[in-house]
């Protein structure tokens, strides 16, 4: 919802904006992870954080009620694809991935939990995996606040393997 937005926005933005630099190393199988240039060197990293805060005062179209609009279709538009998926017996988790600092504050105050997350559980009747409800998901480096640095991918990637394995039988299927 969100990312689809904000590239919409990004066609009007400024040309003072700063576009997005290398973040990830992709292997031949698609096997992506953070570069470790953003892990590693205070610059690039302060710099990936800045272009990412660029984008967190740019709001949509309609102020207030454009952006209640905005989730309110969204979270419509994914209730149907559940319906469909579920009609066709694919299993649907939502996941919440984790965010930090910056970031995750842009998200409270522009997408808050209460308005979104939990509305599209509880139309959906879909299960969901939230990094803040699951301690092991916690504590990650985030260089740029929203992609985890290469070792807490995989610390992430596990504990999210045990969070859907822990889910009830059925969970993912029934509404």
């Amino acid at each position: 919802m969100r990312d689809r937005e904000l590239h919409q926005e990004v066609q009007r933005l400024p040309a003072w904006y700063e576009d997005v630099r290398k973040l990830s190393v992709s292997a031949a199988d698609r096997n992506t992870h953070m570069w470790r240039k953003v892990e590693d060197d205070p610059e690039y990293q302060a710099m990936a954080q800045r272009i990412r805060a660029q984008f967190f005062d740019v709001g949509g179209e309609g102020g207030p009620d454009g952006l209640r609009k905005l989730i309110e279709r969204e979270i419509e538009r994914t209730v149907a694809v559940v319906a469909k998926l579920r009609a066709r017996g694919i299993p649907v988790v939502f996941v919440r991935p984790p965010s930090d600092r910056d970031y995750l504050a842009f998200e409270d105050r522009d997408f808050p939990r209460e308005r979104t997350w939990d509305v599209l559980l509880a139309r959906t009747g879909a299960p969901g995996i939230h990094f803040q409800e699951h301690p092991q998901m916690q504590g990650l480096n985030l260089p740029e606040w929203s992609h985890l640095a290469h070792a807490d991918a995989r610390r992430y990637t596990e504990a999210l393997y045990r969070a859907i394995e822990a889910l009830p039988p059925q969970a993912a299927t029934s509404p």
